[in-house]
Parts: C-alpha cells; sequence; structure tokens
C-alpha cells in the first residue's frame, strides 16, 4: 500500500464526489480474497463425477423388459443380463451420449426371474456399473397360431398327399400334430417346416376333414381351422418326384417329374404356394414351367381332374442385386454418389453399400437407383451393394484426396466496433465436402474451446481484456485436415468505469483502498489533473 500513500493528487481537488475504477486484470487480482467480488474466471479441476440414479425394468412381457436410468452427465448406455448375478448377455453399446438411458432386452425367458446391470461410460471416460437388480418376465399365456396350407378346402385326394401347416408363436411353437377326421396321424413334427405325408389309401373314399393342433413351448396349444376335402382312390392322381432346379429366382425355367399328369394339360394346373403357374410343356411324366411373379418358398402342387398331387418345396430366391454405373466415378470423402443398376429393392431394409469395404451412409433407396455418400476412411476400390446377404459385381471408385481448404467469415462484431460487457463473435465457414471445427482467436490467442457445430459463434467476456484496440480473427478446419485463416477484424473495447461511495478510506488490513462501502478500487487519472493528497481514517 506504500505507492497510495505516495500519492500526492489523483482527483485535481478534494472533496471530489467519484473516482473511476481501473476496469482491467489487475483489478481482479486486488479482489483476490473479498467477498462478493467478481473475478471473471471458471474453476478449474477435476471433470464432474459420473453417478447413475433412477434404475429400473419395466413393461415387461413374457419375452421382454425395457431398462432404464439416468446419469448425471452425459454417456453411453450398455446392459449385461442374464438369468443369474453372473449375467453372460449384453445389449450393444449404444454411444449415444445422454442423461436419459433406455435399453430394451429380448429373446427373454416366460415367467423367469432376470438379473440385470446397467453400464454409462462419459466423455471423461469415467465408467460407472450400477448393482445387480432384478425383474420378472410375464408369464406366457399366448396361445400360437396355426393354419393348414395344403391342401386347399375342397380339393379331391389320392394315393400320398402332403399335408403342410404354418405355425407361429410370440415365445416359440414347440410342436405341430397333424389329425384326420380328429384322430392324431403319427408322431408331432417338432420343427419345421411341417409336413405330413398322407396316404388316402388308408381312408375310405368320400369326404374327410383335415386339422393341425400346435402347442407352444409354455403348453398353449391352438387348432387350426378344418379343411374339408375328398378322397378318390379309383382313380390315380398325379404325384410329384422331382423338381429341377428346386430353388431359383422368379422366371426361372423348372421342369417337374412325376406321374399321372395326363397327356394334355387341359384344365390341369401347377402352383408354387398359391401362385398359378405359366405352363411351356405338359405329358403324362413331365411338365416345364416358369416360376410366376408374387411365387414364394413353398410347396409346388399339380392338380388333376381337381385331384391335388403331393407337394415338393421350391425355394424361391432373390435375384442378386447389379451395378450398371457409377456418377462420379471418382471424388474425395463426403461426395455424393449415384449408383443405377437393377435388383436393389423397393427400400434399404437392412441392404448395404460399401466403398472398398466401408460401409456407407445412404440418402435415396429404389429398385434400380441408390445415392450414397463416399464414407471417412474409404479408399480407392470397388463399390459393391448387398441385398439379402447377396452381394453385387464391383465396380471401380476411385477416392481422390481433398486439398480443398474451407472457407471462413466473421460476421460479428463488425470492423471499428466499440465494445464493453459480454459480446458474441461469430463467424460463417463452408467446406467442398465437411467442416470439422471453427476456432475463434483474440490477439492471436485462442478464444474459447473449438465450435464442431454450425452455427459457429463464441461468447467473449470483454472486461477480460484490457481497453484499446484488439483483434479477432476464426480458424475453419475441414474433415481433411485443411484449415482457413479469416481476415482479421479490429474492434474497440471500451468498459465503462464504476462510481465509487465518497469519502475514501484504507482497509483494515491496509492492503487496498475501500470506499464508504467497503468496495476495493485502484486510483487512476491524467495530466490534467493536478495532484492532491489522499487522507486516510
Amino acid at each position: 500500500m506504500g505507492a497510495f500513500r505516495n500519492f500526492h493528487g489523483i482527483l485535481g481537488r478534494r472533496g471530489a464526489k467519484t473516482i473511476l475504477l481501473l476496469a482491467t486484470s489487475s483489478l481482479a487480482l486486488l479482489a483476490t480474497g473479498c467477498s462478493g467480488f467478481v473475478t471473471g474466471k471458471t474453476s478449474g479441476g477435476n471433470p464432474p463425477p459420473l453417478t447413475l440414479s433412477n434404475i429400473g425394468a419395466a413393461n415387461a412381457t413374457a419375452t421382454s423388459a425395457s431398462i432404464s436410468w439416468q446419469s448425471s452427465v452425459p454417456a453411453n448406455s450398455q446392459v449385461n443380463y442374464g438369468v443369474s448375478a453372473s449375467y453372460g448377455s449384453s445389449t450393444a453399446m449404444d454411444t449415444s451420449m445422454v442423461t436419459t438411458h433406455q435399453q430394451t432386452l429380448s429373446n427373454l425367458k416366460p415367467a423367469t426371474l432376470y438379473h440385470f446391470q446397467v453400464r454409462s461410460t462419459d466423455t471423461n471416460n469415467q465408467a460407472v456399473a450400477s448393482n445387480d437388480a432384478t425383474f420378472t418376465t410375464a408369464a406366457d399365456t399366448t396361445s400360437p397360431s396355426i393354419s393348414i396350407t395344403s391342401p386347399t378346402a375342397g380339393a379331391t385326394l389320392s394315393a400320398t398327399v402332403s399335408v403342410t401347416a404354418s405355425a407361429t408363436d410370440d415365445v416359440a411353437v414347440a410342436s405341430v400334430q397333424f389329425k384326420v377326421d380328429n384322430a392324431n396321424t403319427g408322431a408331432a413334427i417338432t420343427a419345421p417346416p411341417y409336413t405330413y405325408a398322407l396316404n388316402t389309401t388308408t381312408l375310405s373314399d368320400g369326404n374327410h376333414v383335415l386339422t393341425a393342433a400346435a402347442t407352444d413351448t409354455s403348453g398353449n396349444t391352438a387348432t387350426s381351422s378344418v379343411v374339408a376335402v375328398k378322397v378318390n382312390n379309383a382313380t390315380p392322381g398325379p404325384s410329384i418326384s422331382s423338381l429341377n432346379p428346386a430353388s431359383g429366382v422368379v422366371g426361372t425355367s423348372v421342369t417337374i417329374a412325376g406321374a399321372n399328369f395326363g397327356a394334355t394339360q387341359g384344365t390341369s394346373t401347377v402352383k408354387f404356394g398359391a401362385t398359378a403357374a405359366t405352363v411351356t410343356s405338359w405329358s403324362a411324366a413331365s411338365i416345364v414351367t416358369t416360376v410366376p411373379a408374387g411365387a414364394t418358398t413353398g410347396n409346388v402342387v399339380v392338380t388333376v381332374g381337381g385331384v391335388a398331387s403331393n407337394g415338393v418345396s421350391f425355394t424361391v430366391t432373390t435375384p442378386a442385386p447389379s451395378i450398371a454405373s457409377l456418377n462420379p466415378a471418382s471424388g474425395v470423402v463426403g461426395t455424393s454418389v449415384t449408383i443405377a443398376g437393377a435388383n436393389f429393392g423397393a427400400t434399404q431394409g437392412t441392404s448395404t453399400v460399401k466403398f472398398g469395404g466401408t460401409t456407407a451412409s445412404v440418402t435415396s433407396w429404389t429398385v434400380a437407383s441408390i445415392i450414397a455418400t463416399v464414407p471417412a476412411g474409404a479408399a480407392t476400390g470397388n463399390v459393391v451393394v448387398t441385398v439379402g446377404g447377396v452381394a453385387s459385381n464391383g465396380v471401380s471408385f476411385t477416392v481422390t484426396a481433398d486439398t480443398t481448404p474451407p472457407t471462413v467469415t466473421l460476421t460479428a462484431p463488425s470492423a471499428g466496433a466499440n465494445l464493453s460487457g459480454t459480446v458474441s463473435v461469430t463467424a460463417n465457414a463452408s467446406d467442398n465436402v465437411a467442416v470439422a471445427s471453427v476456432q475463434f482467436q483474440l490477439d492471436g490467442a485462442n478464444l474459447g474451446s473449438l465450435d464442431t457445430v454450425g452455427p459457429y459463434s463464441v461468447s467473449w467476456n470483454t472486461t477480460t481484456a484490457s481497453n484499446g484496440s484488439h483483434t479477432l480473427q476464426a480458424i475453419a478446419t475441414d474433415t481433411s485436415n485443411n484449415s482457413t485463416t479469416s481476415s482479421s477484424v479490429t474492434v474497440q473495447v471500451s468498459n465503462t468505469a464504476s462510481t465509487v461511495a465518497w469519502p475514501i478510506k484504507a482497509s483494515a488490513n491496509r492492503r487496498y483502498l475501500v470506499d464508504q462501502n467497503n468496495v476495493p478500487f485502484l486510483l487512476m487519472g491524467d495530466a490534467a489533473h493536478s495532484l492532491v493528497s489522499v487522507q486516510h481514517d
């Protein structure tokens, strides 16, 4: 305080009512330890701790449950679960950094006690796992569904005929039991396809009824609707011995070998499942037909004179996708590429596009055209489309280096602006691929942290800078690490002086001066004022 004691006049005359506070960083240093004095600095130290709360299980069904929790800071999400505290299963890691978490557990067993543990890791790599918790799945009270798909109601049967059924359940089908005239026919079938070879010669000619009963793994049972058929063993019915080929896409030519088809087709039919097929050749022992549009995997059945043959399974395959061209055939990461071709499917679903083995994001998908973006990490190589697990041909794409830097311009404040208090510094930035970040600078030093998402801005508290001229600029960096520095903008900082309540006096510890409200301050003057003495109480 010796410097203050030796002042001989700063105010110009005794009794002045106000003096100016020096609005610089030195004031903040002077105020250290003074109650109610704001320094303008943010506190440092360790990151906030990651804690988990509100952990619970809800909406438990026979086969699923929803696990939810909250974290004190944004973090990722994962659940360990199993029928014991050893768990054994885990959900896929959700990398979204959130504070409200939810994961769905599926394919669970009905009426079963499950243990679970939630896990989260924040951006500071703090990892936390909860204590063990439990929930019980609901009992399975839903019966399976079942229907006989072949033969059709009203069909006339002879010789050996395949009786087939379709069965589904919310958990799992355990078995299907076929019945003729309500009597069981052999053992229950425990795995699909659910098919029974019915020898009609063991039945009397005339009307009979077919049913099938499905039982699930919880013991719930359902019975199909009745299918009424007629048995006529006097006239031998058609029979199929083989299909060549036994699988193919729509339009594939298939030869059906067998017996009792009749010399000509007449009113006889061939069906792939429930879809009638066009016949190109017909004889008593051989039929040539084409897989019809709309056909799905299932039995092929020949019907002659109202009598259906046995059913023989045919697999309808998905045609392989094919690429005709890429437009453009080269470009940097982030380039939009149109892939023209065929058999891509109406929607993407689980289908993928890869550039040299790296999966790309898709913005548009149709049967004959896909628009995809060259992914980060892609290298020169083939583009391949995969649909239903079937890969297309590969067409070469050249990934070029991105040497074009971004553009960046400071938009606020304007050059020459007089600033005080807290102001917003903003910039516009763009790139031929993508802007990765914008870093603002004050007098060549970083101002704030990297801004990675537009609109780009930083809040500047001008009281942390001295009054006078300062320069602002922004540095934009793209995803290929090209960078550009904007033109500098020069501004003036003019923070308003504060008013001090007279009279002034020395503080109790004599380290600084205070006014009558005990507010500390520095004195300043200029050459236009004469020196006066400062009186101490």
